[in-house]
């Protein structure tokens, strides 16, 4: 689990990776968590561009990554649950086979808060400050 204590795979079911996805956040530090990640060893508490260059090369594949998603039910397209897991995928333009999809209900609702975009900061401080790029989803 995740800093937010939320397990995707008790509430959800895998799907094929869906088309649309928007980020559910405004931004995201650089690094993916290290305290409680469900992440493998080859992702967890590193920066997410690093983790996107070794997607590139093969090193990491994408289907390392638990994506977990809702459907937003106001305007109808995925939003994802896991913003710098899609951040890493989306910098390197490597779709994952398969998601979570997560009923909008028991999603937790901190995830939700920041509306959908297809774009992200990745920034150093929460004030969204110290921004080193804003990544784009092609998906």
């Amino acid at each position: 689990m995740g800093l937010s204590g939320f397990d995707p795979f008790t509430h959800g079911e895998i799907t094929s990776f869906p088309e649309n996805i928007h980020f559910g956040q405004k931004r995201v530090a650089p690094q993916f968590s290290n305290i409680g990640s469900q992440a493998s060893d080859l992702i967890r508490g590193r920066d997410i561009s690093d983790v996107a260059k070794d997607l590139k090369s093969g090193k990491v594949s994408a289907n390392e990554f638990v994506i977990s998603y809702i459907i937003d039910p106001k305007i109808g397209v995925p939003i994802t649950l896991n913003n710098r897991g899609l951040a890493a995928v989306s910098e390197a333009n490597i779709k994952p086979d398969s998601a979570i999809l997560v009923p909008y209900d028991k999603a937790p609702k901190h995830l939700l808060k920041d509306g959908t975009s297809k774009t992200i900061d990745v920034t150093k401080i929460k004030d969204d400050s110290g921004e080193l790029r804003t990544v784009l989803c092609p998906f």
